[in-house]
């Protein structure tokens, strides 16, 4: 926990008024649709993913008016085009039963189903919408045919439609399965942040607030619901989000973060909803900045888990069509094509999985692998080190974002074939020896059950080379690369084990590559010295 002091000019954004017993009161609801009406209305940025303004889903629920006691399943393309209003739903399906769309169930949703059959999550989203006037809302399980993989794949391309067309996102935020519902109860204590009085400079004491820096991140970014890898894109293409947690109500769209404590504006360090970067005049194909975001999305995406590992690339792929449609970069299996030299270098920051037996991405890919990933630095005075020949995925369907067959890379650069020795019992340094050279070098797996045994052969592709800065002097030099397996058979292909750096400039010039001290520490490679390789 992290507590900062507020001064009394902080006040004004501090609700003293009575808190209600529950998030459910008329008073948090009307509140909410008070944030809801006014980004609407005044938030230019908060509609700008907004491509075709009266699309609509596949399928919808019609939820009817105050008083109805019955829903019923709205098919499009058989009822006829409707209000472009509607909400969806944020929910963890967790272990208890949830009732599903299926191909037998069709007909009887369409025909109406009680309400008071739904999960209390369920119907507490119905609450909510009626509250805010709109009459459909989009709920994975009931708009989506689960026993049919076309519909799924069908409908799975279009999240970033679903979720970026909608009025509003309710998530579920503490709750960890449908029966959890959306409210709580709570005291007045555990939203109001504490006042302390203090002397000033001129003695006189003055109230500060005493507010928790890592109130939102505590209640709404960590929660069970947003550990879930789905629900990443959900909350970010949404262009409104109402998060209902333990304790409040709290409101994040494209420019403001908001809670019933704070209800003009709470403190959030860095807002996880920043798209600025796509809306640059000079975004194409992807400009530093986007592709900046790009990494911290995907470190971002990279601790959230996922149910069926298999799903990593579909889950993001409203994000990446998001993307994709705004720069006219292509998308390569969670990399990007203008930035694959840069994109390569990702490290996973603690290997605690194996690699998965069931293909999802190459290897090269850090969709490849499960676990928090730190997707490389993002410098414009990086050296690039490899030239890509050719690059291409094969995709399972239609979606050029969603769910890969294979995929391959094929590169010019410096491979070096080494041998490997362990200098400490644990950590990453080590020996890199080759026919002439002894180098220090740090390397990194990038599953548990890869093993760098003491002595084996260890293949080294330079990636790109980095400066080291101390303040506005220049400190030293890295050498950034990755780690490969030749693939067994007669192919001559490899695969991505990992990932190396070499920090010292007399160990980068034995590996290979000479660094001007001079041109800003700018890395070269005797052209003699570079190899064709095909990484898949």
């Amino acid at each position: 926990m992290s507590l900062q002091l507020l001064g009394s000019k902080s006040k004004k954004k501090f609700l003293f008024a009575n808190i209600s017993p529950s998030t459910s009161s008329f008073a948090s609801l009307s509140l909410a649709y008070q944030w809801y009406i006014s980004c609407r209305a005044c938030h230019k940025q908060c509609n700008r993913l907004v491509k075709r303004p009266r699309w609509m889903p596949t399928r919808l629920l019609d939820i009817g008016v105050e008083g109805d006691a019955n829903w019923k399943l709205h098919v499009q393309s058989q009822d006829g085009c409707i209000s472009p209003n509607y909400v969806t739903l944020s929910y963890r399906w967790g272990s208890s039963p949830t009732p599903m769309l299926t191909q037998s169930t069709i007909t009887e949703f369409r025909r109406g189903r009680p309400i008071c059959d739904l999960p209390q999550t369920f119907k507490d989203a119905i609450v909510v919408a009626r509250r805010f006037s709109i009459r459909y809302l989009w709920i994975d399980s009931l708009c989506i045919v689960q026993d049919s993989q076309e519909d799924w794949e069908m409908e799975s391309s279009m999240m970033r439609d679903v979720y970026a067309n909608s009025s509003c996102n309710i998530a579920a935020t503490a709750s960890v399965d449908p029966q959890g519902g959306l409210f709580r109860p709570r005291r007045q204590v555990d939203v109001q942040p504490g006042v302390i009085k203090l002397s000033t400079i001129n003695s006189t004491e003055q109230p500060f607030l005493v507010y928790d820096k890592s109130y939102w991140d505590r209640h709404v970014s960590r929660s069970v619901l947003h550990r879930r890898g789905w629900v990443f894109q959900e909350r970010l293409l949404a262009p409104r989000v109402l998060h209902f947690t333990k304790t409040q109500i709290f409101w994040e769209c494209f420019r403001d973060q908001k809670c019933e404590g704070f209800p003009l504006g709470t403190f959030v360090d860095w807002p996880l909803k920043n798209f600025e970067a796509l809306f640059e005049p000079r975004q194409r194909p992807l400009s530093l900045f986007a592709f900046s975001t790009w990494n911290d999305l995907v470190e971002a995406y990279s601790k959230c888990a996922l149910t069926r590992p298999e799903d990593k690339l579909v889950a993001l792929s409203g994000l990446a069509r998001l993307f994709q449609d705004m720069t006219g970069d292509e998308y390569l299996a969670g990399l990007w094509r203008s930035r694959l030299p840069e994109s390569l270098g990702w490290r996973v920051y603690t290997p605690t999985t194996k690699l998965s037996s069931d293909y999802r991405a190459p290897s090269w890919s850090w969709a490849s692998v499960d676990g928090q990933v730190w997707p490389g630095g993002v410098g414009s005075v990086d050296t690039q080190l490899i030239t890509v020949k050719e690059a291409q995925v094969t995709h399972s369907g239609f979606d050029s974002t969603g769910q890969v067959l294979d995929g391959f890379i094929i590169v010019e650069g410096l491979l070096v074939q080494t041998t490997y020795h362990r200098t400490g019992k644990r950590g990453p340094t080590c020996q890199l020896t080759t026919a002439d050279e002894e180098i220090s070098a740090n390397v990194w797996k990038d599953a548990l059950d890869t093993r760098f045994e003491d002595g084996s052969e260890m293949h080294c592709l330079a990636l790109n080379g980095t400066p080291d800065y101390s303040g506005d002097s220049r400190c030293g030099y890295r050498l950034i690369g990755l780690i490969l397996e030749p693939v067994a058979g007669p192919s001559g292909d490899y695969a991505r084990i990992g990932h190396f750096d070499i920090d010292k400039i007399d160990d980068i010039e034995k590996f290979g590559i000479s660094v001007d001290k001079e041109d800003f520490l700018v890395a070269q490679i005797n052209p003699d010295q570079l190899s064709t390789v095909k990484i898949i």
